[in-house]
């Protein structure tokens, strides 16, 4: 994406959205990491060339709402092995960010925070505020 076509890209990708609730408190929460992400890179003498945000959200309109539902304790207990009877405590994910692709990204001391991807973290964050309504 382009800083010309993210607007029109975040339209696109938060079309299943159709609950302007649901909406609003998944862009709230990419927003959230997001801006933690910006701030880790802020303290961080890096590069990253060519690395990348990944945001994922829950599609499914009934998830999602079990999901918001049982975010308050932010966990629930699902049984992964019937035979064994093995109960595993998972996250429950309704949105997440993540900066992805670290193949060109190197530490550089001394030279302060890469102002090139923080600029594009930025223009992240401009745009989902953009998305709320």
């Amino acid at each position: 994406m382009t800083t010309a076509t993210l607007r029109e890209g975040f339209s696109n990708f938060f079309a299943s959205l159709t609950n302007p609730t649901h909406k609003r408190l998944v862009v709230q929460r990419l927003a959230a990491h997001t801006k933690a992400i910006y701030a880790m890179l802020s303290s961080h003498e890096s590069r990253m060339f060519s690395s990348s945000i990944l945001l994922v959200y829950e599609g499914d309109a009934q998830a999602l709402e079990e999901g918001l539902q049982t975010d308050a304790s932010d966990e629930i207990v699902m049984d992964v092995n019937v035979d064994y009877n093995v109960d595993e405590t998972v996250s429950q994910c309704i949105a997440r960010t993540k900066l992805i692709d670290f193949a060109h990204a190197t530490f550089r001391e001394g030279e302060g925070p890469d102002h090139n991807i923080l600029l594009g973290v930025q223009k992240v964050l401009e745009h989902l505020k953009l998305m709320t309504p």
